[in-house]
């Protein structure tokens, strides 16, 4: 899946990742996660590496952050590291997805 973005107001980043990785994910926690991070499932570990790959990009630099350096809440609420808006996007049950904009969430409209 393709996914666009489109922010006239601010930088704005974008992440989408096939279900199927899920597991994938997970085994990455230790290269992903805060010290105070603790997702509760395989499902869990993707939202939140969707969110922060967004936000990274947002900022323009990516994975070359080291997104341990990120502090998420359980419904993507930055807690430390580089500040932002992060809302998640509903793709259906294959998808998971993020979108991330530095400064005021601005009103989104999706289409797929």
């Amino acid at each position: 899946m393709s996914l666009i973005t489109v922010c006239c107001e601010a930088p704005v980043g974008v992440d989408v990742e096939p279900s199927s990785r899920r597991d994938e994910v997970a085994s990455a926690a230790e290269v992903a996660l805060h010290r105070n991070e603790h997702p509760s499932s395989p499902d869990e570990m993707l939202r939140l590496w969707v969110r922060k790959e967004a936000l990274l990009k947002a900022h323009g630099t990516g994975l070359a952050t080291d997104p341990r350096c990120v502090h998420l809440d359980t419904s993507g609420h930055i807690l430390e590291g580089p500040t932002g808006a992060i809302v998640d996007l509903t793709l259906g049950p294959d998808w998971c997805a993020a979108i991330a904009v530095l400064g005021p969430t601005p009103e989104m409209v999706v289409s797929y």
